[in-house]
């Protein structure tokens, strides 16, 4: 009985070493957060004011925190200055609402 039970625990370890060890290479291999993840971002953008179009939004992990890529449009008759303002805008809203992410 000793030696079963002995092979049931080495197998509940093993699965916990194999589902550690995915998620740690998955960190590594700069993988992609969760599509719910990135649908939250995007709803969070197209909030900010002066957003008209978001253009491109990628996201890749890095250890425990998630870098993103994020290309938006807006009004063509917009200065630099206030182009800037919107981004700032977007960096804050993303912050307050995913604080594990960065831009």
């Amino acid at each position: 009985m000793d030696p079963l039970i002995g092979l049931g625990i080495a197998v509940l370890i093993m699965i916990m070493a194999l589902r550690l060890a995915h998620q740690a290479l998955q960190g590594l291999l700069d993988a992609a957060p969760q599509e719910s993840t990135i649908k939250g971002v995007a709803s969070v953008i197209e909030k900010v004011k002066g957003v008209k179009e978001i253009h491109k939004l990628r996201g890749r992990y890095c250890g425990a925190v998630i870098f993103l890529e994020i290309r938006v449009g807006v009004a063509e008759d917009l200065s630099v200055r206030e182009g800037h303002a919107i981004t700032e805008d977007i960096k804050e809203a993303i912050h307050e609402k995913f604080p594990r992410l960065r831009i």
